[in-house]
């Protein structure tokens, strides 16, 4: 569903007008309800370790998150690099040591000073091991290794872009549209001129969760609608009671 749908959706059912939510608060909304919805769904598919690592429960399980899986591959120059800005959860990864491919395993900062220092546990120099640490993450043994790495990426942030045509109506700007802005239309920031380039971007989350995409943010509008009805209505108590 593109995020439009969405919006129009929920007014639906909600039964208001335009301005049952600022478009602004809406926007808002948007990435937190899709980290939110994501995060919980991959821990419903997938097994997550304490070193970030997700393995799945099922053989489809990959496959339904499968846009959201990327891969880097690198020589690397040193033992550490930056953490991926996009970085999620792991998926696996190998890693070249002695003219080999070996699994890479990704274990927690603390597990790797355990078995550096425990000589009955796999030797880092023959088994391959990376791990988290604040910003970097570290791979060791290192010999000049090739990485290659799979992991589950943070979606784009979603947003829809808007602007009120002369008779005031909500109109939504579709993904890379073009519009010109005249005749009484007001584009988002104020401005009532101009050619203005979309600023949407639709939801990177899999199809099959955009459904219960738009029933948490739903149910997260309605709270909020909620908690504005009971406020106007406490205000309202306080009016009558200061007037008598």
């Amino acid at each position: 569903m593109t995020l439009s749908t969405i919006y129009n959706n929920i007014k639906l059912i909600l039964n208001k007008g335009d301005g049952f939510v600022s478009m602004e608060q809406f926007n808002i909304l948007l990435p937190s309800i899709q980290m939110e919805l994501l995060r919980t769904k991959c821990e419903e598919l997938f097994t997550i370790t304490d070193s970030g690592l997700a393995i799945p429960k099922s053989t489809i399980t990959t496959k339904m998150v499968s846009n959201l899986i990327t891969s880097y591959t690198q020589t690397l120059s040193t033992y550490s690099i930056n953490v991926f800005s996009d970085f999620m959860f792991w998926i696996g990864g190998t890693c070249t040591l002695g003219g080999k491919v070996r699994q890479l395993e990704f274990i927690t900062k603390q597990e790797y000073y355990n078995r550096k220092f425990d000589l009955l546990s796999k030797p880092i120099a023959e088994y391959p091991i990376l791990y988290i640490s604040g910003s970097k993450m570290y791979v060791y043994p290192f010999s000049g290794n090739a990485i290659d790495l799979s992991y589950i990426k943070t979606p784009t942030t979603p947003f829809l872009d808007y602007y009120m045509n002369s008779s005031y109506k909500l109109t939504f700007l579709t993904l890379g549209a073009t519009q010109v802005i005249s005749g009484g239309a007001q584009y988002r920031d104020g401005t009532v001129s101009g050619t203005k380039t979309s600023t949407t971007v639709e939801l990177e989350l899999p199809i099959s969760f955009h459904q219960e995409f738009q029933d948490l943010l739903l149910e997260k509008i309605s709270l909020s609608l909620d908690d504005q009805l009971k406020t106007q209505y406490a205000v309202s108590k306080q009016t009558k009671e200061d007037s008598r």
